[in-house]
């Protein structure tokens, strides 16, 4: 998807925002010439020594407009290509098990709740359920069609008295977050002593990944796979377990499990003999990283301590 209005990009030279180190690797460059199809503009990305985050840096935040949720219809139905009952399935799942780890139900919240789906789901399951989300279309959405309590805020707007919810849910919403330890740092405030909280992001030093690296590096190419800083879908911080644990564990949270599971690549599909080879081999490595437990996704449970 691409929106209207190509998006300007101020570059910032800043720390980890994991871990506040500067202490990092390069690992390689991403987009503009350094992407096969000429996506987003050039970034270095690095690796921090200290927490193992990966990211660009310098950072590029939107210049001027931000223009990169302009069609937000577009990202969720086209590149996200998440159906709503899905969502809602998961939102079940998510409920059930956060009312298995707690005993009880309580209050809710989902943090990047989209349309509105997993709020829906954990309120038919009994919940006192609520959400936020940037995205005024979809909180609109959110409100209209899945009738459920939803604000056009981020979590730190929305300054929730302390101890307000029992569970918080984050499904594929830290990746896109400048501030991430700031937002977990958030959760631990509003989240109840003994509450939870669920995150689900790309595990960035899976299989495909690491052996997509060194595939460039064989070809004579500084590039990376890693990230999507400066085009959809936007991600601007790449999580292992050991950084999602980490930001998790000095911020407040004992993480109770971590889970690594399969999923598929959007391979882009090149041409000719060399694009076929290609397409072969991505499907290899994602059977590999299975086998190996180094998937692409990844999800934490984790209790807030005390």
């Amino acid at each position: 998807m691409t929106t209207n209005v190509e998006q300007l990009w101020e570059f910032r030279d800043e720390p980890c925002k994991v871990c506040g180190g500067r202490n990092f690797r390069v690992l390689g460059a991403r987009g503009g010439d350094a992407h096969r199809e000429g996506a987003g503009t050039k970034t270095r990305i690095v690796k921090c020594r200290t927490c193992g985050l990966i990211f660009p840096n310098p950072m590029p935040y939107p210049a001027g407009e931000d223009t990169r949720y302009a069609n937000v219809t577009d990202y969720f139905e086209d590149v996200m290509a998440v159906e709503g009952e899905a969502q809602r399935r998961h939102g079940d799942v998510l409920a059930h098990e956060a009312e298995r780890r707690l005993g009880r139900r309580g209050r809710f919240l989902d943090v990047g709740c989209g349309r509105g789906e997993v709020v829906r789901a954990a309120g038919e399951r009994g919940w006192q359920a609520e959400g936020c989300d940037v995205s005024a279309e979809f909180v609109r959405y959110a409100r209209e069609v899945n009738r459920v309590n939803a604000h056009a805020a981020t979590l730190e707007q929305m300054r929730y008295p302390d101890d307000s919810f029992d569970a918080v849910t984050l499904v594929e919403v830290i990746e896109h977050l400048y501030e991430p330890a700031e937002t977990v740092r958030e959760l631990s405030r509003v989240v109840r002593a003994g509450g939870l909280v669920y995150l689900s992001t790309p595990n960035e030093e899976s299989v495909y990944q690491s052996l997509g690296n060194l595939y460039y590096k064989a070809r004579g190419r500084d590039w990376v796979v890693n990230l999507c800083p400066t085009w959809n879908l936007y991600h601007v911080q790449g999580f292992s377990p050991r950084s999602l644990r980490y930001l998790l564990e000095h911020n407040g949270f004992e993480v109770e499990e971590m889970v690594v599971y399969p999923g598929t690549f959007a391979v882009p599909q090149g041409v000719g003999l060399w694009g076929q080879v290609e397409r072969v081999g991505a499907r290899a490595i994602e059977q590999l990283a299975n086998a190996l437990g180094r998937s692409p996704y990844m999800y934490a449970w984790a209790r807030k301590r005390g």
